[in-house]
């Protein structure tokens, strides 16, 4: 029981706060996008109803993954001595198996064109969380993280308050940019012209094909290309790179070394990564299997970085380190706008075969740019390996001690 006098831990009540007001949006869109795929079902378009039932089944699991920061919140500002999650009691290799076996079946699924309108669904939720979950194994192996609250409010923090802060971020960026181009083309009369006559014949148009034969051209022009890049490429990695590690903005004053500033950077991104992936595998269809896998590359870029730039800022806060920061958030940033570009590249390489179009019509088009992310994602991997032994080996480094008893209050 709460003890008295006992002062209010305002920063559980936040988290509990937030935590429910998250769960609550989750239930409610879980709920909105599984009745919808029910009913396109009902009405036999399981094409339409597979990736409505994807997004609630990823709904679903991120609320779940809410639970235990609400608990262990509330058991913070009551007093009471919570459970511990024995999270570390399950072994490294079952779970490696029971993902090869979820994808395998996924990838059965998918091919042999099953009628298990309910089981891609529950596969894609599970294929997305599991690899996250080793990977991050990888990245706070021997770290300390702190109490049970701070490790599983960083996480929920990296799935809700970091991507909704980047969302808000980035679309004030992209409204900038839109309102550059719309007062761009108020002053071009010529311009503005073409795009009056470009929108009398979309509304004559017969059918989506036509439109998208008379849009075409515009669309991979080279300047709404660089436009492409510069928005994916560049001004997305430098907000996310910069806001991703929220938990340690957020926790500043509390973190104890530069390598607490990494682990909770990495389960942010963690956080992050969840929200991506789970969001992802809604498409579906033949591409689920290349979606599921490639965006395991996706979540090492986002736990790596985000642990550097969480062990970076803790340098720069207590150590003066301001030049390592400034050269990891350029890193992260480069690294980020090549996975984006090599990412956009593939895509627009399988344009070609869809739009009945020659590859040389592309302004961007690579068809090495798979084999290149598989590389890059290799070598973050092994940069996340390398970082986690140095900080071990590091004069602050506290080595966690995976018993509840061990774990302190933040």
């Amino acid at each position: 029981m709460e003890q008295p006098g006992r002062p209010i831990q305002w920063n559980a009540v936040a988290l509990l706060a937030f935590s429910g007001l998250a769960f609550m949006m989750a239930a409610g869109l879980a709920a909105l996008y599984g009745v919808q795929g029910i009913l396109m079902l009902v009405q036999d378009q399981a094409v339409r109803a597979t990736p409505l039932l994807i997004t609630a089944s990823g709904t679903v699991a991120r609320l779940l993954m809410l639970v235990p920061a609400a608990y262990y919140a509330l058991a913070r500002i009551t007093g009471l001595r919570p459970r511990h999650l024995p999270t570390e009691a399950v072994p490294s290799w079952s779970i490696a198996a029971l993902w090869g076996c979820a994808l395998a079946a996924g990838v059965l699924t998918v091919r042999a064109n099953f009628d298990a309108p309910f089981l891609i669904p529950i596969l894609s939720a599970v294929v997305s969380v599991l690899p996250i979950w080793l990977i991050l194994r990888v990245a706070l192996r021997g770290l300390d993280v702190g109490s049970d609250l701070r490790r599983w409010g960083t996480l929920s923090l990296g799935m809700t308050a970091g991507p909704l802060l980047i969302s808000i971020l980035e679309v004030v960026l992209f409204l900038a940019i839109a309102l550059a181009a719309g007062i761009y083309l108020v002053a071009t009369p010529g311009l503005r012209e073409t795009v009056q006559q470009l929108a009398a014949r979309l509304a004559n148009a017969s059918n989506e094909q036509a439109q998208l034969n008379l849009l075409l051209p515009y669309l991979l022009s080279p300047r709404v290309v660089f436009l492409v890049i510069l928005s994916v490429c560049v001004l997305t990695p430098i907000v996310e790179e910069a806001l991703k590690p929220i938990a340690v903005w957020l926790g500043a004053g509390m973190i104890t070394s530069p390598a607490q500033g990494f682990a909770l950077g990495a389960l942010c991104g963690a956080g992050f990564a969840l929200f991506e992936n789970l969001a992802a595998a809604a498409t579906g269809g033949m591409d689920w299997t290349l979606v599921v896998t490639l965006r395991i590359g996706t979540a090492i870029m986002h736990i790596a970085n985000a642990g550097l730039m969480g062990w970076a800022l803790v340098g720069a806060w207590r150590e003066r380190r301001l030049l390592r920061l400034a050269i990891v958030y350029a890193g992260a940033i480069l690294v980020h706008g090549l996975w984006n570009f090599l990412a956009l590249a593939y895509g627009m390489s399988s344009l070609p075969t869809a739009l009945g179009m020659a590859a040389e019509e592309l302004s961007l088009s690579a068809p090495y740019a798979l084999p290149a992310m598989v590389l890059l994602a290799s070598i973050m991997f092994a940069a996340l390996i390398v970082m986690n032994r140095r900080l071990q080996l590091a004069p602050y480094t506290q080595l966690a001690v995976e018993t509840p008893q061990a774990r302190g209050p933040d």
